[in-house]
Formats: C-alpha cells, sequence, structure tokens
C-alpha cells in the first residue's frame, strides 16, 4: 500500500505512526516546524495511555524518564485546608494494571521520536502540508492539534474559545518548601491551581486555570508572576510562594473542538486534538490522543476499504470522546465555584472519600488498547 501520510510530529502523530509500523504499514510524517519541540509543560500519562505506550515497548523509558505519583491531594485555595486525597500509588496501578506517571512532556516527545527513529520512521521536518499532499491518494492522517490544516479538508469546523485561560511554568525543586511530591491542586472562585513534580529531581509543573471571558488570540504569550497571582487574591501562602518562583509563566487561551462531528471525508482523517480538542480538566487530551493511535491503527489493519476503517474508528470512539469531552468541561465549572457551591463540593469530597472518588473514574484508567502487535 502507498506510505500513509501523518500531518504532525506530535504525540499523536509519532504514536499512530508507531502503531501502524508494528504491522509494517509505511508512513511518513510531515512536521512543519523544523525539530519536536515543546514549551516545556508536564504531561499526565494515565493507566489507559501507559498501555499503549507499554505496548509500544516504550514503558521502560517511560518509567525512566517519569515521576511516580502517590496521591492527588485536593486542597482549598484560600486557607490551604486538605479537602480530600485520591490515592495513586501501588494498590491503584495493581487494579488498574498500569501506573499513573508525570514527565515533562517533552521527555514524552523525545521517547517517541527515538523510537520512531530507531523503527525506520522518516520525518520531513519545516514542511507543511500542501495542495501536493491531498492529491497522493494513500492514507492521510490530521494529527496537527488545534489548528488542524488536514480537519478544514474533512469539516471545516474551527476551534472555539473555552473561555479560559491557563498560566504554565516550571520551577525549581530546590525553591519549594515544604516539598510537593504529590499531584496538588488548589481550588478557588474562578480559578484553580495545579503543582507536581516531573522528574525524579522533583521539578515542579505548575499551572494556573483561570476564568477568561473575553476572546483571547489563540497563542501563548510571556507574563510576570504578578498578572497570575492577580487572579489568586487571597489565597493561601504556599501557592503565592509557587507562582513567585515560576520561572518564565506563558499563558495560554484554551480553545476547543466538539468530538460530535465528522472526523473523516474521503482519505482524510483526524485524530487527538485536531479531532475533539479537550478541556485539560481530566489530564486526558494527550491520553485520548494516544488511544485514538491505536484505535485507529486497528481499524485501518482491520479493513480493506479505507472508508470503512475510518467509520469503525469513529464510531468505536465517539462515545467515549465525548464522555470524556464533557466530563473535563463538567470538572471546569466545578473546580471555580464559589461560595455555597463550593462549600457543597467540598462536604462532597470529603464525604465521598479518595477512595471513592477514584472510582469514579475507572471507566477512564480501566481501558484497554486493542491489539497492536502481531
Amino acid at each position: 500500500m502507498k506510505p500513509v501520510t501523518i500531518v504532525g510530529a506530535g504525540i499523536a502523530g509519532l504514536t499512530v505512526a508507531l502503531c501502524l509500523e508494528k504491522h509494517s504499514i509505511p508512513t511518513q510524517i510531515i512536521e512543519k516546524r523544523k525539530s519536536i519541540t515543546t514549551a516545556g509543560a508536564g504531561i499526565q500519562i494515565t493507566p489507559n495511555a501507559f498501555k499503549v505506550l507499554d505496548m509500544l515497548g516504550l514503558g521502560a523509558a517511560l518509567k525512566a524518564s517519569s515521576h511516580s505519583l502517590n496521591n492527588l491531594s485536593v486542597f482549598k485555595a484560600q486557607s490551604g485546608k486538605a479537602i480530600t486525597r485520591m490515592p495513586l500509588g501501588r494498590d491503584f496501578e495493581q487494579g488498574h494494571g498500569a501506573p499513573y506517571l508525570v514527565l515533562k512532556r517533552q521527555a514524552l516527545l523525545d521517547i517517541l521520536a527515538q523510537q520512531a527513529t530507531a523503527q525506520g520512521i522518516t520525518i520531513d521536518f519545516d514542511t507543511k502540508y500542501t495542495a501536493s499532499d491531498k492529491k497522493t491518494g494513500g492514507i492521510i492522517i490530521g494529527a496537527d492539534g488545534v489548528w488542524s490544516k488536514v480537519r478544514e479538508d474533512v469539516n471545516g469546523i474551527s476551534a472555539s474559545f473555552s473561555g479560559r485561560s491557563a498560566f504554565r511554568a516550571q520551577i525549581s525543586a530546590k525553591k519549594v518548601k515544604p516539598a510537593i511530591n504529590d499531584l496538588c491542586m488548589w481550588l478557588g472562585n474562578k480559578a484553580h491551581f495545579v503543582a507536581y513534580p516531573v522528574d525524579e529531581a522533583g521539578t515542579l509543573n505548575l499551572v494556573c486555570v483561570i476564568k477568561s471571558p473575553a476572546l483571547e488570540n489563540r497563542w501563548s504569550t510571556p507574563v510576570s508572576p504578578d498578572e497570575v497571582l492577580d487572579h489568586l487574591k487571597g489565597w493561601n501562602e504556599h501557592c503565592t510562594q509557587l507562582v513567585r518562583f515560576g520561572e518564565n509563566w506563558q499563558r495560554w487561551p484554551l480553545y476547543t473542538i466538539s468530538p460530535r462531528q465528522p472526523w473523516s471525508r474521503d482519505n482524510k482523517v483526524l485524530i487527538g486534538d485536531a479531532a475533539h480538542a479537550m478541556l485539560p480538566f481530566l489530564a486526558q487530551g494527550g491520553a485520548m490522543a494516544i488511544e485514538d493511535a491505536a484505535t485507529l491503527a486497528h481499524s485501518i489493519v482491520n479493513s480493506t476499504d479505507m472508508g470503512d476503517a475510518f467509520a469503525t474508528f469513529q464510531s468505536s470512539r465517539e462515545a467515549r470522546i465525548s464522555r470524556v469531552w464533557n466530563e473535563a468541561k463538567a470538572n471546569g465549572e466545578r473546580y471555580h465555584w464559589s461560595g455555597i457551591m463550593a462549600e457543597m463540593r467540598d462536604l462532597g469530597l470529603k464525604t465521598i472519600g479518595g477512595k471513592r472518588l477514584q472510582q469514579r473514574y475507572d471507566w477512564i484508567y480501566n481501558w484497554k488498547p486493542p491489539q497492536i502487535i502481531k
């Protein structure tokens, strides 16, 4: 068969190339950037995503480059008092058949790219998706993110501003007292703050998400710590200290794409953010792209017709993606409640307890990938 053209050498594009390579399906990746780089953010690899990457032979490399979490700890923003703690350690790993890891996004991309190179997969950098690519006759996979050019040919739908913006930074462990070893989240009025280590050296990834009703441009912009602190007035000293010491703060407006629209047309199909960009309130954007990659590869391998393969892919993914997409959106509302609504939320979380809270998301973490290895 003709090589599958993959547009985008991010998490989705590299993963689907590796999944197809397992079945000896040739691919060519085109990437508009000059190298595989990202803006230094962290990423959470939940068990459902780890299972795919482990099947690709990357489990050991991921564990070596990441930090294993023991808990998700939730706190009140102003007082800093604990609300609940969800266990993510050994029992969680045994129960879900895979660990919950956190690492630098660049580290994940490097692992994927090195494996792609080792498997002979070529990446054409500084190469944009053009009219000539559309005429190849072979499969074209749009793995080119929120601002996908392939999506323009598939359904023409534009990404929508979510009314949320994220401030992101990292901080050296040496500057943080007391040390943070868990995934920590503080919930406040119209904002929440997340901090977690992304390597064994204790480097922290910092994310502060705020409500932002005014339409924002789609690109990230550098900001000062003071701009972040403007949204955290009255918050506890631990959070404000993290913000002050945060390095290279960036503001990222958050855009989404509804999953309830066509993901394919003719010889083109979308995966990951290009198909269904979601809010980060379940840490599942990257995981859904990785799941997509395994599922699409399986659909292509097990069909003799391109259209049937794409239809099978979407029909097997759309309900799950929509559920995750909607739950992430709902979490974004819950996290930013104030007044009596926030008090009721906190009481509910405390009453449920961390173990039962974890079980609410078993349907996400227990997902198993289709067979992608011969």
